[in-house]
């Protein structure tokens, strides 16, 4: 099925381009990372008030983002852990205390909860 054309009012076709000096670049893109949006969505949204199409992540998002996914490695590992530690306990070798990799997990999930709240809470602008 094919993609629904766009009334030509709301087409793009139109360019703007406007030079500036190499701090200023820099400033805009800065700008603009901190915002989560490109350069082009930061001076719409400024001037215009247009709400941007689409949103980067900013650098303390992307760094949330990795942590989470760190938190699943952890927790992953820490499940496969337990599963070789059970294994071994049918074969009469030592056995490990579950408590401990309960609490590691619960904690893993703690951790994991509260970066996620904090992403939900601290989205930028919308």
């Amino acid at each position: 099925m094919a993609r629904p054309q766009k009334p030509d009012t709301e087409k793009s076709g139109g360019k703007i381009q406007f030079r500036v000096n190499a701090a200023e670049k820099e400033r805009f893109e800065t700008l603009a990372a901190n915002a989560g949006v490109s350069i082009t969505d930061l001076i719409k949204k400024t001037v215009l008030g247009a709400v941007p199409k689409t949103r980067k992540p900013t650098p303390d998002r992307t760094l949330f983002l990795k942590a989470l996914a760190e938190l699943g490695k952890i927790g992953s590992n820490c499940n496969q852990i337990a599963r070789a530690l059970n294994r071994r306990d049918g074969e009469g070798l030592n056995t490990f205390p579950n408590e401990i990799i309960e609490h590691a997990l619960q904690g893993v999930s703690m951790m994991t909860r509260h970066l996620r709240q904090v992403l939900e809470n601290n989205t930028t602008d919308k």
